[in-house]
């Protein structure tokens, strides 16, 4: 973010208190640039330690105050992402790392319970992490002691942390949530940085209603396919895929299939159905046909500015087939399209995924 987006963003010539007391610059308050652990960043910040040990895989950093004009907009936005519409599986706690004046303008500037904060008395705790994360009011920078290029950004900042690395996830919290699609749209952009993680089969049911009824079923193996009908190389090899799901398969079943479209509508997906007996996500699902391409990164190219993802967080494109355990929810291989289309086709692709399981 430039000096002149971060002054616009700041506002602070409106502010008329007096800056905080000047801080002692401790030694490990000039770590500013330098990635911290979870572990090193609850060592350093103590009033960050139990957020770190919480479920919630992310903590948000919210750098504001009471006097700054462009908090007074955003802060009770903050609130609403963070006390009404966070998901049942909680995805975020919060601490404002404050610029108030006093006590009182700290947790009057507290719209509802919950907030964490650090303690206006913690003064070098609140530096410390301005210095970090350089983020702070203009007016603070020589209060900081602090080089004017180390300042990323004003305030007000919401930062996101990935609670189990300290991994900073992005520092544009606060246009997320003021954007087009508002606080709803922030939420599921939020849960697109996160890594995909091993789910357990009834993780899996739970997240995606779609794959319950297959991970429940007796055959060892759930298989994905990812792919369209309008993708030139999907063409090829869906045929094949029906081939080693519809003809190929033991007597003692070993896999159910799930389809999961990229493609442009309900004809078309289903359309794309070779044969009866295909489990697939209904297109009208897009929440849950997103979040499976997140989860698993896969995806075709034009979608990853479509599902806020990185374009590194993207394993495999358009057609992919991937195999899990069912029992376990494990991913098997991603490879099962070179499986079929390799030398010794569906057949060998069969002897060799029972071998796995």
């Amino acid at each position: 973010m430039g000096e002149t987006e971060i002054n616009k963003r700041d506002a602070e010539a409106g502010g008329s208190s007096e800056p905080p007391a000047k801080a002692s610059k401790s030694e490990n308050g000039s770590s500013n640039g330098k990635a911290l652990t979870a572990q090193e960043l609850a060592k350093e910040f103590p009033s960050l330690a139990e957020l770190f040990a919480s479920p919630a895989p992310i903590l948000a950093l919210y750098f504001a105050s009471a006097w700054c004009p462009d908090c007074t907009g955003v802060t009770p936005v903050v609130d609403e992402v963070f006390s009404k519409k966070q998901p049942a599986d909680k995805l975020f706690d919060l601490v404002y790392v404050s610029s108030d004046n006093s006590e009182e303008q700290l947790k009057g500037n507290l719209p509802s319970e919950g907030w964490g904060f650090v303690p206006f008395d913690n003064v070098e705790e609140r530096s410390n992490l301005k210095r970090h994360f350089g983020s702070c009011a203009a007016k603070e920078v020589s209060v900081l002691e602090m080089k004017p290029e180390d300042r990323k950004s004003g305030i007000p900042t919401l930062i996101l942390l990935e609670a189990k690395t300290g991994k900073v996830l992005t520092r544009d919290g606060v246009d997320d949530i003021m954007g087009v699609g508002g606080t709803d749209t922030a939420i599921n952009k939020w849960k697109g940085l996160l890594p995909a993680k091993d789910l357990t089969a009834e993780e899996l049911a739970k997240q995606f209603p779609s794959l319950s009824k297959p991970i429940s079923s007796p055959a060892p193996i759930l298989a994905l396919y990812f792919a369209s009908a309008w993708c030139p190389d999907c063409t090829g090899v869906t045929p094949v895929v029906d081939e080693a799901f519809s003809k190929k398969q033991p007597a003692d079943k070993l896999f159910d299939l799930v389809y999961v479209s990229s493609d442009n509508s309900e004809e078309q997906l289903k359309g794309n159905l070779p044969s009866e007996g295909w489990g697939f996500v209904p297109f009208e699902n897009v929440e849950e046909r997103s979040n499976l391409k997140r989860h698993f990164g896969s995806c075709a190219a034009k979608e990853v500015s479509t599902l806020n993802m990185k374009p590194e967080d993207r394993k495999s494109g358009i057609p992919t087939l991937i195999l899990l355990e069912a029992k376990t929810g494990k991913v098997l291989t991603r490879d099962g399209v070179d499986d079929i289309m390799g030398e010794g086709g569906t057949e060998a692709a069969i002897n060799k995924w029972k071998g796995m399981i």
